[in-house]
């Protein structure tokens, strides 16, 4: 059987192709390191020897006698010590083969360590040896460093051709292991101008993308937008940590600062990618649980960002394993929306944005845990590479997004467009249609009225009759008045005619609006003598007896027959009040919220007729007179209408 038969020959191609990368890493160099004007750099990697301090009890002056001398076990290149709370010490030998003019640059990493102590050996004169420390570390003051650079940086100069034995003390939440090179001060100028231009250009883009996308979110109230700069926010702190440019600006007085940060980047960053899936995928609409579940996570995870700060943060691993599953579910969930035409075009770059992040982290997980992967170029850098390749990714799928939304907006305006232009056609012929039958209306009145005068002996059923067409006609006439009426109510082109009257006058109106007998009889009339009698009032007679009509007319539709109607009239100095009260079926309080709609109709309409404008009537004649509208309903009750209306100047 041949390995074609047995594995995906691509996937063969990756694990061959990751072999050949990770395999240098092993390399053994181990012996004294030689430093050369010449080469510019030497590498620890190789030559580094480790002892393991678990009480961290001991000295420079126990680990470098003789009797640790053998205690030491050689390090292969990439290793490390994973998460533990030991403290390490790292040996190694170096030598200068030919003088420099200038002393040769010690730079160690990485930038999260808590405390690293670095000794230097200076012989005395009785020919003993003496160690000189300089400490390092988030936990160390700055202002103890010999060079504030991004990394750990120290000046260092060697006697020609003689070996020099330095020896590192570390400790540290993070993952221990310790890294550096010898640089010359040129070649240290010429890397660290080429690093920090990178790492400059890549927080700038990270800057700009987090301000654009927090401004469009809260502008637009996009969730999508908002969880995206969050997590950019995340892999902002990340980067600006672990390459050490937050040592640059922040206070060393605070010794938990740098942890907390990065811990907020890690630990944000899983609870900002469940998050920003959960946006993405409308969980809260296409599956509620399921979006409690993501949401409960996230805060989860970043109720854990206080372990940053404590050796319990190397337990964040433990983490990745859910984040891992949510973010790969997430995409399935995506491509499925996707198969079946739902969602955005361009959400199909999710399922690739990820893929190099989830490849990323399981890389840096495994190296600096200590388990598979060793440390080196490849497993330090990947993160950083795959975050590009990611942001550039779902930045073409959130461009996309946008563009989708536009497209959406721009449609929705044409329709809304197309509507308003149709609702004004219709507008426009229904106003045509009812002016029209006003006329034939009042000619079909009058004449019923002048057969009647010039028939006076007529037969009881021809006078009914023509009683019967006159009310009808009045009442056609009536219903296209409050047709004609809500239209201009609606247009906003209501103008009211402000004339000088008294309460009486409109009592008597309101009365008289009454058609039928049985409705005068059921109307129960109060007036609160709050002003002198007589008192004018400044409004619009007609429209406020429209409005007090509709109520009226209401409340004797929908209560029971024998029950009166009680409508109290308060006339005060500068506004009346006007309470329609019934004991009707009442109104629920969704219905209440839909009084002032056009075309809504309670649930109690059954077996009675209507429009649906009254409300929509009453509420605009109140509004126009810079008035106030309540309603107090109780469903098997009845219901109370307030109108107050304002005295024009």
């Amino acid at each position: 059987m041949t390995f074609r038969s047995v594995a995906h020959p691509h996937l063969s191609a990756l694990l061959l192709s990751l072999s050949l990368l990770l395999l240098p890493l092993y390399a053994r160099a181990h012996g004294t390191l030689i430093l050369t004007p010449e080469i510019g750099s030497a590498d620890l990697d190789g030559y580094l020897d480790m002892l393991e301090d678990p009480q961290g009890h001991l000295t420079i002056d126990t680990v470098s006698s003789p009797g640790y001398r053998d205690r030491f076990q050689a390090l292969e290149a990439g290793s490390n010590a994973g998460f533990r709370e030991d403290a390490l010490w790292f040996r190694v030998q170096v030598r200068a083969l030919s003088p420099s003019t200038q002393p040769w640059i010690l730079e160690l990493f990485p930038a999260i360590i808590n405390d690293l102590r670095v000794y230097i050996p200076e012989p005395t004169r009785s020919g003993t040896v003496t160690y000189r420390e300089t400490r390092f570390g988030d936990h160390v003051s700055s202002a103890s460093y010999p060079i504030r650079t991004r990394l750990f940086t120290l000046p260092l100069t060697f006697a020609d051709d003689q070996p020099v034995t330095l020896y590192f003390r570390l400790t540290s939440n993070s993952a221990l292991f310790l890294k550096g090179a010898f640089y010359t001060s040129t070649t240290h100028t010429e890397k660290e101008s080429l690093q920090l231009f990178i790492h400059g250009a890549y927080t700038g883009v990270l800057v700009i993308l987090i301000i654009s996308y927090l401004w469009m979110g809260l502008l637009l109230r996009d969730g999508v937008r908002l969880a995206y700069s969050g997590y950019l926010i995340t892999i902002l702190l990340v980067h600006s940590g672990t390459h050490g440019i937050l040592l640059l600006f922040i206070s060393t007085s605070l010794p938990w600062l740098l942890d907390l940060l990065v811990g907020i980047g890690v630990f944000g960053g899983m609870a900002m990618a469940s998050l920003l899936l959960d946006r993405v995928c409308d969980l809260r609409r296409i599956a509620p649980r399921l979006h409690r579940l993501y949401t409960g996570y996230a805060l989860l995870v970043l109720f854990c960002i206080p372990l940053s700060i404590t050796h319990f943060h190397r337990f964040y691993a433990l983490f990745l394993i859910p984040t891992l599953v949510a973010v790969l579910y997430g995409l399935f969930l995506v491509r499925r929306r996707l198969s079946r035409g739902e969602g955005y075009r361009g959400d199909h770059y999710l399922l690739w944005a990820f893929a190099p992040s989830v490849f990323a982290v399981a890389v840096d997980v495994l190296a600096k845990a200590g388990a598979l992967l060793p440390i080196g170029d490849f497993t330090l850098h990947i993160y950083q590479a795959s975050s590009l390749a990611h942001i550039i990714l779902l930045n073409m799928a959130m461009a996309e997004r946008i563009k989708a939304v536009d497209q959406g907006r721009i449609r929705a305006q044409e329709h809304a467009r197309e509507v308003e232009m149709r609702a004004q056609e219709q507008r426009n012929f229904l106003a045509i249609l009812s002016h029209e039958f006003k006329a034939p209306l009042a000619r079909i009145s009058s004449m019923a009225q002048m057969v009647r005068l010039l028939q006076p002996a007529a037969p009881n059923d021809v006078t009914e009759r023509l009683s019967g067409i006159r009310e009808q006609s009045d009442l056609l006439t009536h219903m296209v008045e409050r047709v004609l009426t809500s239209e201009s109510l609606t247009q906003g082109s209501l103008i009211l005619e402000r004339r000088t009257t008294n309460l009486e006058s409109l009592v008597d109106a309101i009365r008289s609006d009454m058609v039928e007998e049985n409705d005068r009889r059921r109307l129960q009339l109060e007036i609160v003598p709050a002003a002198p009698e007589g008192s004018p009032l400044l409004i619009d007679s007609y429209m406020v007896t429209l409005a007090v009509g509709n109520a009226v007319t209401n409340a004797l539709k929908y209560s029971p027959a024998p029950q009166p109607v009680f409508v109290r009239f308060h006339q005060q100095s500068d506004q009346l009040s006007i309470d329609v009260r019934d004991t009707g079926p009442g109104m629920k309080p969704e219905e209440v919220d839909r009084f002032r709609e056009m075309y809504r109709r309670g649930s109690s309409i059954q077996g009675t007729t209507g429009t649906g404008l009254g409300g929509h009537i009453i509420n605009s004649v109140v509004t126009a007179h810079s008035g106030n509208l309540s309603i107090n309903s109780t469903p098997g009750e009845g219901t109370t209408i307030t109108m107050t209306f304002a005295f024009g100047d």
